[in-house]
């Protein structure tokens, strides 16, 4: 190997990594609900993206089970997405002591979205946040 991450990844392992998370959360927003009634949503803090928000979301329900976790955009959200890079993943490939954004970035962004607080301090939830990412230039 010996190479960098950036030149290591390729659209296989993305979307591999891509496809795992859907599964875990389709899992869980999929657990059966109880009898009992229907689940209360607990909504996050707003995130800003694009020009609206973004916002996570858990459902318990009457027993305090997690019933699923998700989240939900404002109208103007997918609005006005930036382009280029947020520079997360730049990598000095020629090794010139600089970044070269159009040459040795990535063109993603990431939004790191919090999950509500009432959920990310339960023991029983190993998830504390979740992760948006928007590719300006496609896969």
């Amino acid at each position: 190997m010996g190479g960098n991450i950036m030149t290591d990844w390729n659209s296989a392992g993305i979307a591999a990594i891509v496809a795992g998370a859907t599964v875990l959360l389709v899992g869980c927003a999929s657990m059966s609900r109880p009898a009992d009634g229907p689940a209360d949503r607990i909504l996050g803090a707003d995130s800003g993206v694009g020009e609206g928000t973004a916002s996570s979301y858990a459902e318990i329900d009457g027993s305090g089970t997690l019933a699923a976790i998700g989240v939900v955009f404002s109208a103007t959200a997918l609005d006005g997405l930036p382009g280029g890079s947020d520079r997360h993943h730049c990598v000095d490939r020629n090794e010139d002591g600089g970044i070269d954004e159009a040459h040795e970035c990535i063109k993603t962004y990431e939004y790191v979205i919090p999950l509500p607080d009432a959920v990310a301090r339960r023991s029983d939830v190993p998830f504390k946040w979740v992760l948006l990412n928007w590719n300006a230039g496609g896969h």
